[in-house]
């Protein structure tokens, strides 16, 4: 069968999903490159070692760059060298909340603008809300679902192109 079409989304190109189910991610970075998609940079702000592992290994076979910080005080470090195109915030972490790191990046003038998605397991009523309000500009919810994350990613991207 034929590779699939580029698709559009909002206006922007972007790599279908199905391309990575069908092809695995090396052929998925093979074809970002060739097709003149730049590879998108994320930090991955999250203390549990088990959910770190698995979103990297998910945002990673489609061709993003990952940048992982197990704490706070690690995204601040990582903040001062990188500007990414995409930060995934755990919500619950043990030296500062994901609440009060996203106020301090949102005061940051070089990365306000970059969109800061909570990745939480905070789901219960008036949660989203509550993240929306602290600064986070979306929400996805943990568990994360594996047949929508991509998709997830890949609609924040768009809504929030540079």
């Amino acid at each position: 069968s034929e590779p699939p079409a580029r698709q559009k989304a909002g206006g922007f190109d972007f790599l279908p999903v199905n391309f990575v189910k069908w092809f695995g991610g090396f052929y998925a970075k093979i074809y970002a490159e060739v097709s003149g998609q730049m590879s998108h940079k994320i930090l991955y702000v999250e203390d549990n070692p088990d959910n770190r592992m698995l979103v990297r290994r998910l945002l990673m076979s489609c061709g993003y760059e990952i940048t992982e910080a197990s704490s706070a005080r690690e995204a601040l470090e990582a903040l001062k060298t990188l500007v990414p195109d995409l930060i995934l915030m755990d919500i619950n972490m043990p030296d500062m909340d994901g609440y009060t790191l996203t106020a301090i990046i949102k005061e940051n003038k070089a990365l306000e603008k970059v969109p800061v998605i909570a990745l939480t397991a905070n789901v219960m009523r008036g949660d989203r809300e509550r993240t929306i309000s602290a600064g986070c500009d979306g929400y996805i919810e943990k568990p994360i679902d594996i047949d929508r994350f991509f998709d997830q990613i890949e609609a924040f991207l768009a809504m929030y192109q540079r």
